[in-house]
């Protein structure tokens, strides 16, 4: 005669023992897929987080020289400028922020000899891309005559709106265009 319930107790402890591989194969792939959807959510936060700090690039080095090579002045704090699809001014002000600085010396520029500049801080701009809102936070350098600089343009962009809160998935990307030589 078989004893059937041995036969019970090890087909059930069989069962319970696959099941808990499978379930442990699909807790990995799971973590492995939500990893996978971060890292692709981050490659696009990044990337409008660039076309934004572009951007407002483009904004600064329009202003920049349109105010120089139209008005003939200068860009000044009472420059009347608008960005992308803005209908309102965007103000500038006169900025001497040590954060920026320190991302210009980051970036392999010598401040300490940054001599006779004036320096504009836009507000920052406002982007959608691809539906998705982005800022952009611009200060543009202007230099004296004689200077080795001629205009130096700090473009930080964010994959979130201006108004809004950091989090811990915002990007940050910088563009730094820089204008060698003298007027």
């Amino acid at each position: 005669m078989v004893n059937f319930k041995s036969n019970r107790a090890f087909v059930l402890l069989y069962a319970v023992l696959v099941a808990s591989v499978v379930l442990a194969i699909g807790f990995s792939l799971a973590n492995i897929i939500t990893k996978q959807i971060i890292l692709s959510s981050l490659g696009q936060s990044s990337r409008v987080a660039y076309y934004a700090a572009d951007g407002g690039r483009n904004c600064g080095r329009f202003w920049a020289h349109f105010a120089e090579i139209i008005t003939g002045l200068e860009l000044s704090a009472t420059t009347n400028v608008h960005c992308d699809k803005n209908s309102t001014p965007i103000n500038l002000t006169e900025s001497n922020n040590p954060l920026e600085l320190s991302l210009l010396k980051l970036y392999g520029i010598d401040t300490d000899t940054l001599v006779n500049y004036t320096a504009y801080s836009f507000d920052p701009i406002d982007f959608s891309i691809d539906s998705q809102p982005a800022c952009a936070k611009v200060t543009v350098f202007n230099f004296e005559f004689g200077e080795y600089y001629r205009t130096i343009i700090l473009s930080r962009g964010f994959n979130i709106a201006c108004n809004s809160s950091a989090t811990n998935r915002t990007v940050s990307r910088t563009v730094i265009d820089i204008d060698l030589g003298q007027k």
